[in-house]
């Protein structure tokens, strides 16, 4: 996996390819033995750098600044190959005076066996190491420019290492992993689909925002509709809003409303009513004389004929009415319909 850093010089973050951060020595393993109690142990010791610049497939003109080199753990692992299932052995001691050095124990394994007989049989094995990009300070040096490091002169374009935490030690044959300029050139095919992938989504996100701010006009739009229906009130509206109502919904919902809050005033109203009628059957012979003689007229002065007539007279006779399902012709339709309704029987009074 490509790991990510930031550049010293230029302040952004870069991938880096993960094969990109194993550096090669080329000197030989050194491998003695000691006396551990009754038994003898084989003892390792890698050169992994002597603080040259090299010319790096990956960094260009390449070094570490080697005073400045640290290992990940006081216990550093040696290895085959930078594999980590080939574990060969440790390193308990890390110096950097001249040049790098880990010298550790070899473990008494198949592998470790199998390598300390062919070096002793003259085999010339290398030495390589792994760091970490992410807890290092990667300093490009540009064309035409040149920076001293470990007493010399590094040209670029080139790249200088500080700070850098070797992760691991290992013992390699050509001291890189194998195929790694195959699985780089394949890594940079990749890169090059990443960035086509991020030129459709950049695309994509151009069509989201565009999509998003004229769904963001037409919300706008609706809730404007739904705040001005007649008698619809900034509670009614954000709640139809909220879950999603059309106009024609919300007007729905708003005329089911109107005529909930109507039939219960009237339910009310005829308790009160017979409340009278049981307690004084004289207050209720006079209301029912002062009803009839007040009378209902249409807007023309006419007694109503029609059901309509009758149901718009009582609308422009009674201003709660109209404050209730508004004081406009919509206000005077919706009044008409509950009615209509109200006779059908298609009216739900629901009792809380």
């Amino acid at each position: 996996m490509p790991s990510q850093m930031t550049n010293q010089t230029a302040s952004d973050t870069i991938t880096v390819e993960k094969e990109a951060c194993v550096f090669t020595q080329r000197s030989a393993v050194e491998f003695t033995e000691f006396a551990d109690g009754d038994k003898k142990k084989n003892s390792v010791t890698l050169n992994l750098y002597d603080g040259s610049i090299n010319n790096h497939w990956y960094w260009g003109n390449f070094a570490f600044e080697l005073s400045s080199m640290k290992a990940a753990k006081t216990k550093l692992p040696i290895l085959y190959r930078h594999d980590t299932d080939q574990r060969i052995g440790f390193a308990n001691s890390f110096s950097i005076e001249e040049k790098l050095t880990i010298t550790g124990v070899m473990l008494d394994n198949e592998l470790s066996r199998s390598i300390k007989a062919d070096a002793d049989a003259g085999f010339p094995f290398e030495t390589s190491l792994r760091f970490d990009p992410e807890r290092s300070i990667i300093e490009n040096i540009p064309e035409g420019s040149s920076q001293k490091v470990n007493g010399k002169t590094l040209k670029g374009p080139g790249t200088i290492i500080k700070n850098a935490l070797v992760m691991e030690g290992s013992v390699t044959v050509f001291g890189a992993l194998k195929n790694t300029r195959a699985q780089f050139v394949k890594s940079k095919e990749t890169q090059k689909m990443s960035e086509e992938n991020e030129n459709k989504l950049k695309e994509e996100k151009v069509k989201i925002d565009a999509a998003f701010e004229k769904g963001n006009k037409a919300a706008g739009e609706r809730f404007e509709a739904i705040a001005g229906l007649p008698g619809a009130d900034a509670e009614f509206a954000v709640a139809q809003f909220k879950a999603g109502a059309s106009v024609e919904d919300a007007k729905t919902a708003l005329l089911e409303k109107q005529s909930a809050a109507l039939a219960a005033k009237q339910q009310a109203s005829d308790t009160a009513t017979q409340q009278t009628q049981t307690l004084d059957p004289a207050v209720q012979e006079f209301s029912d004389e002062q009803k009839s003689a007040a009378g209902l007229l249409t807007k023309d002065g006419k007694a109503p004929v029609t059901d309509e007539e009758r149901f718009e007279a009582e609308w422009r006779a009674d201003p709660k009415l109209q404050d209730e399902f508004g004081n406009d012709k919509d206000g005077l339709a919706g009044y008409i319909a509950f009615k209509k309704n109200d006779a059908k029987g298609l009216i739900k009074i629901k009792k809380g």
